[in-house]
């Protein structure tokens, strides 16, 4: 009787051995799926982020570029605005 119930139990330990490896393969494979899908939105925000500093460096780019266009024609207004008062100034005989 004894031998029996030692049987029982030896059963018993191992049906929950084998339920909880089953839980412990399950969760292992849904770590795995979140660690490859944390992998993917990773990647996807590094692409995002590369996107993100090619548009900066584009704006910065034609914000420099209106910048210097705009200060070349100040300097171009200030050369001519020169030059007629240059020319205003000095009497040109006719």
């Amino acid at each position: 009787m004894v031998l029996f119930v030692i049987q029982e139990k030896i059963t018993a330990l191992q049906a929950e051995l084998q339920a909880v490896t089953n839980s412990k393969t399950m969760l292992e494979k849904e770590l795995q799926e979140v660690i490859t899908l944390t992998s993917t939105e990773l990647e996807e925000y590094q692409e995002k982020v590369l996107e993100l500093e090619d548009e900066v460096n584009n704006d910065i780019f034609v914000v420099s570029f209106k910048y210097l266009n705009r200060t070349a024609l100040d300097v171009l207004w200030m050369t001519v605005s020169c030059m007629f008062s240059f020319y205003e100034a000095v009497d040109i005989p006719e």
